[in-house]
């Protein structure tokens, strides 16, 4: 590990130390912050169930009140309706002063002898719903004394706050009073203004368990949700005596105090990073700049030296220090033994020059990017190195490619890579390619032009019937093999007819003139992808790129009717000749046995049916 991996080394490890302290602090702090958060949280459920308990205080105070109101006790007791209704009238505006929504007078049975019921929200005077007589009727007052301090029912979809209180006349039961406070939305605004978060009524919650305090002497249930980092809810659970089952009053806070804390965190713990970071940067750079890079710029040139195998370099020196006395004994080492060293290459690259110079083929020596050295017979075919590797490197006048490449694609190959030199001039080479060292090679390329133009005309003998200059049989059954393993295509065979007459009664010569120029009139007329072949005497193999049979009916029948209009004139005469054809669909994957059967017995039978015709199998 070289010196600057290791001062960087150090200097991660002094950082991820730092990260995690920060880090561990910071989910201390997190964790404080969500802590405070919570206590807030508390205190607003206690102030909401102080409020509460002062409503329920209020209300239980006017049941009392009114229980030991002297004048209705008596009329309480003699169940006078009417001196109640007159009682009352006199005070029309009791309910409002009161904030009360129920007020009823039972007798000792629960009997209504008076009842009011006021919208506190309309400020109207409403109808006491049925069910809360029912209510009352079945309610035991002694057993609701062992149930919490407050107390609730439902009426008309509202929740309700209520006491009820006995009426004792001489210590005998005479009757009840019973008061109602609605809890609407205007009384959970008033909550939320004392409290500063937003609540509402929820009728259930999925949540099964509860968190409990103790305030006040009476436990409270309640429960904390996150929903996001802006919003928090908690729940208060209460119990609904009537609908025998728990409700909840859910208050929304914005966590305004959370964010403030999280933001003021960051902001701290923002700063104290880039001072961190400055401090660790300054502290790098001062290290880097005096020792590291010095250090490190001393080992890169000794290694260039190594690699390159040349002492042409000169250290800079930067400070009058022992670094700098080092560098420049250094210098003064690489001087002498580079004067020795040139000397010595000038020596041997005469030498190898000399030698590379005598061969007849043409020789370079590269790393792929630079030519090194060339010889005699190189100079006088190309003329010069400069951009060579780029204005050579076309190869079949289409591709692109690195000379190194195209040398080691070749390498030791009996084909040929085709170029194309600046003048457009196309040339043809082998290749023998050779590792001098591990970034050096000795390429060796013969100029096989003449002898490759030989070949290709030779092949393309090989491949050509001589008579017609079409494809010869060997060859167009070669094409539809390949045809037939790859793809779906049509073919036809056809022939002259009574072609054997023709030479007997006009010579060979004649029908050789024949074959040539219908063979010439059918290639101008067949698809540049169709191919054309002579498969023996006066018979002709043709492969269509179409597997329409409508089509390929149509393509012979084009062809059978200009052979026919043809006048084939040669010397003295003027011939006329007709042609029977076979055509079929090949499939692809058949036999080309099979296929070539099918068109054969097609051509059978246009000649067996008259001749000069199509028949397709």
């Amino acid at each position: 590990m070289n010196i600057n991996k290791k001062v960087s080394l150090l200097f991660i490890i002094i950082f991820i130390f730092s990260f995690s302290l920060i880090s561990f602090i910071v989910k201390s702090r997190v964790v404080n912050i969500e802590n405070i958060e919570k206590k807030i949280i508390i205190n607003n459920i206690k102030k909401v169930q102080s409020i509460l308990n002062n409503y329920y205080e209020k209300v239980d105070n006017i049941s009392y009140e009114y229980s030991t109101h002297d004048l209705l006790l008596n009329y309480i007791k003699n169940s006078d309706t009417n001196s109640l209704n007159n009682f009352f009238i006199n005070k029309p505006d009791f309910m409002k002063k009161l904030n009360l929504s129920y007020f009823i007078l039972l007798d000792e049975n629960k009997n209504p002898l008076i009842s009011k019921y006021y919208d506190l929200s309309s400020e109207e005077q409403m109808s006491v719903p049925d069910e809360l007589y029912v209510f009352l009727k079945q309610l035991n007052l002694e057993k609701l004394n062992e149930n919490n301090k407050n107390r609730y029912i439902t009426l008309n979809f509202e929740k309700v706050l209520f006491s009820l209180e006995k009426v004792l006349i001489n210590n005998e039961l005479s009757g009840y009073v019973f008061t109602g406070r609605v809890i609407n939305s205007t009384f959970l605004t008033k909550i939320s203004e004392i409290i500063g978060d937003y609540g509402s009524l929820v009728s259930s919650y999925e949540e099964t368990s509860f968190d409990k305090i103790n305030f006040e002497n009476e436990n409270i249930d309640y429960k904390i949700k996150i929903q996001d980092e802006q919003n928090l809810f908690y729940y208060l659970s209460f119990y609904d005596i009537l609908e025998n089952k728990k409700f909840f009053i859910r208050f929304q806070n914005s966590r305004e105090v959370y964010n403030n804390m999280i933001v003021e965190l960051k902001y701290i713990l923002a700063l104290f990073i880039a001072l961190l970071l400055i401090t660790v940067i300054v502290f790098f750079i001062f290290i880097n700049k005096l020792f590291v890079n010095r250090i490190n710029y001393i080992a890169n040139i000794v290694k260039k030296v190594s690699l390159n195998e040349t002492l042409k370099y000169q250290l800079k020196v930067s400070y009058d220090d022992e670094i700098s006395y080092l560098i420049r004994r250094i210098n003064e080492m690489f001087r002498v033994i580079n004067a020795q060293q040139d000397l010595n290459l000038k020596k041997e690259r005469d030498f190898l020059q000399s030698v590379l110079d005598t061969q007849q083929n043409i020789i370079m020596i590269t790393d792929g990017k630079e030519i090194q050295s060339v010889n005699r017979k190189f100079k006088e075919i190309f003329f010069n190195t400069e951009n060579f590797l780029e204005n050579i490197a076309l190869i079949d006048n289409r591709t692109k490619a690195n000379f190194m490449a195209v040398a080691k694609r070749y390498n030791n190959k009996d084909m040929p890579a085709k170029f194309s030199l600046m003048d457009n001039q196309e040339k043809y080479f082998t290749f023998q390619v050779s590792k001098l060292d591990c970034r050096k090679y000795l390429i060796c390329m013969n100029d096989v032009s003449t002898l490759n133009h030989k070949i290709k005309h030779l092949t393309f003998k090989a491949n050509i019937d001589e008579l017609t200059s079409v494809y010869n049989k060997s060859t167009v059954t070669n094409y539809a093999k390949k045809w037939l393993a790859d793809k779906d295509f049509s073919m036809i065979i056809f022939d002259i007819d009574y072609f054997k007459k023709i030479n007997d009664n006009y010579g060979h010569y004649v029908g050789d003139c024949i074959l040539k120029e219908m063979t010439k009139l059918i290639s101008q007329e067949i698809s540049k992808s169709d191919i054309l072949g002579r498969i023996g005497g006066e018979e002709f193999l043709l492969l269509i790129d179409d597997t329409s049979s409508i089509n390929v009916i149509k393509i012979a029948n084009r062809i059978r009717k200009i052979v026919e209009k043809k006048v084939f004139a040669i010397d003295e005469h003027r011939i006329f000749v007709t042609i029977s054809m076979g055509c079929t669909v090949c499939i692809f994957d058949e036999k080309f046995e099979t296929i070539y059967k099918r068109a054969d017995e097609a051509l059978y039978e246009a000649k067996k049916t008259g001749r000069n015709k199509v028949i397709f199998y």
